[in-house]
């Protein structure tokens, strides 16, 4: 009979190479973590991101592109930390350490990895 076995407490990384998203990943990611010492996340994400008729002249598509993608890490990094908090019972610090373009499909859709921090307080 096969028992299945439930990972946790294990990782000091964990590489969430899924696209367009791995966010139904993210809970077993951060039930992989190390709890004394933490690790990285490395967050896939394809973002789409379109100028606005009202932005600013001098702000560019690549700049408003990065804008988003800071945007989508911001509240990457509060969601995972509350999840690390439910799950542990304890706050976690979430640093974004880097934030890499991998590629483009298409204008203002882009695969992005994002690298977490993720470290008992």
């Amino acid at each position: 009979m096969f028992t299945p076995v439930q990972l946790c407490n294990i990782a000091d990384r964990v590489n969430l190479g899924l696209i367009p998203s791995s966010e139904d990943g993210w809970p077993i990611a951060c039930r992989l973590l190390k709890r004394t010492t933490g690790g990285v996340l490395h967050i896939h994400q394809n973002i789409t991101s379109s100028l606005q008729n009202g932005a600013p002249q001098n702000v560019s598509a690549k700049n408003a592109d990065r804008e988003v993608w800071k945007a989508w890490a911001d509240d990457t990094a509060n969601r995972i930390a509350s999840l690390l908090r439910d799950l542990t019972g304890a706050l976690w610090v979430i640093n974004i350490q880097h934030i890499e373009h991998v590629k483009s499909y298409a204008p203002h859709v882009h695969h992005v990895v994002l690298d977490l921090d993720c470290r008992p307080f």
